[in-house]
């Protein structure tokens, strides 16, 4: 992610600052040539050695001298992107369409506050091109931390929070429907997306529904769960101890539900099949 427009110099202090520990010459000239094309690996082993106050180079493996990349820039960057997490929460799990890098920097206005930050402490364009890197590392990691977060294609995402979940479960119990999870997607949380995302967002959304209490599946239909009344009477294979009667009422969540269907009884005693 180096602009092609940083000097040489600049460049490889980049990547030995984001590295933070010795870089054996072969891998480092091999980064070296992915971002800077203009010069032969030796020409650039030239130039660093003819830095040897900024570039240290011993049992092959190089390093820089001293940090010319402060502490408090990585703290500022840290401290500014916790402070805009419930930000980047709320738009990812309120949006209706998968949301780019590019739109949630835009929502949280990172790059204006990064400029004026830069300028405040007239950093230099090293520390600039630093702090914008560790920017959007440390956005990334914001971003998947966020719970139900499904990462999409070209670096696009969408969250499946807890609320949205509600939202499902409170639909499907007021309106006593069932809806399969493409129904869901679509007329429930009203995400309008593209196919190929469609499919890795239905993928997540099933999962997050299964992990649901609530709700459950049937014939590839999703449910509010109500209480039912067992068809039959059911003993615990091992002991033969009655666990459920016949005709008992069996409550959403309860030790008797959660017990039929660990042992595969639950559609026996639910449908009588």
């Amino acid at each position: 992610h180096i602009p092609s427009t940083c000097p040489f110099v600049a460049k490889a202090e980049l990547i030995l600052g984001f590295a933070r520990c010795p870089i054996p010459t072969r891998i480092l000239l091999h980064l070296l040539q992915k971002v800077h094309h203009q010069l032969s690996p030796e020409r650039m082993l030239q130039v660093l050695k003819s830095r040897s106050k900024k570039f240290v180079c011993e049992n092959d493996r190089w390093w820089l001298t001293h940090s010319d990349i402060e502490p408090w820039i990585e703290r500022h960057v840290r401290e500014l992107i916790e402070g805009k997490q419930s930000k980047i929460c709320e738009l990812l799990a309120t949006a209706k369409e998968p949301v780019s890098l590019c739109d949630i920097k835009a929502h949280i206005d990172l790059e204006r506050q990064l400029e004026s930050f830069a300028s405040n402490r007239r950093l230099n364009e090293t520390e600039e091109e630093f702090m914008k890197q560790l920017a959007d590392s440390h956005l990334l990691h914001a971003i998947n931390d966020i719970d139900g977060i499904v990462r999409l294609s070209n670096d696009r995402w969408i969250a499946l929070s807890q609320s949205r979940l509600q939202m499902v479960i409170e639909h499907l119990r007021c309106n006593e429907i069932s809806l399969t999870a493409q129904e869901i997607l679509r007329s429930v949380l009203e995400i309008v997306c593209e196919e190929a995302d469609e499919a890795t967002i239905l993928s997540e959304l099933e999962h997050r529904l299964r992990d649901c209490e609530q709700l459950e599946c049937i014939d590839g239909k999703w449910f509010y769960k109500k209480p039912f009344v067992s068809h039959f009477t059911f003993y615990d294979p091992e002991t033969f101890i009655v666990m459920v009667e016949k005709g008992e009422r069996i409550e959403a969540g309860s030790e008797e539900e959660r017990w039929l269907r660990e042992k595969g009884f639950y559609d026996l005693a639910r449908f009588g099949r």
